[in-house]
């Protein structure tokens, strides 16, 4: 475990409370990578308010990428969806014809 200007714990195991934190490269490229263990897990980040989370981004439960937002931090809808198989938004409220009146 290592924590930089805070701890580290069992679930954190790898903490750092910094007014910024910067990620850069010697070469052509960086890149920051985030894997899940079974599809049905979730890889992503959350933003939250209070240690409550408010939205969040990644692959969520599935292989889509999703950017999803929440009130509460338990309650969370899907604000755009992109299908992994055709790259192809999902809005919600939105068919292939368009809008959908409630």
């Amino acid at each position: 475990m290592i924590g930089v200007n805070t701890s580290a714990d069992a679930t954190n195991r790898l903490s750092v409370k910094s007014g910024a934190v910067l990620f850069s490269h010697d070469g052509a490229d960086v890149r920051v990578k985030v894997n899940k263990n079974a599809a049905t897990d979730t890889a992503g980040f959350l933003f939250q308010s209070g240690w409550s989370g408010r939205a969040g981004i990644g692959l969520c439960g599935d292989d889509g990428f999703a950017f999803k937002v929440s009130p509460d931090g338990s309650t969370w809808k899907t604000a755009l969806a992109l299908d992994a198989a055709s790259g192809l938004p999902k809005l919600p409220g939105f068919d292939k014809n368009g809008w959908i009146p409630a």
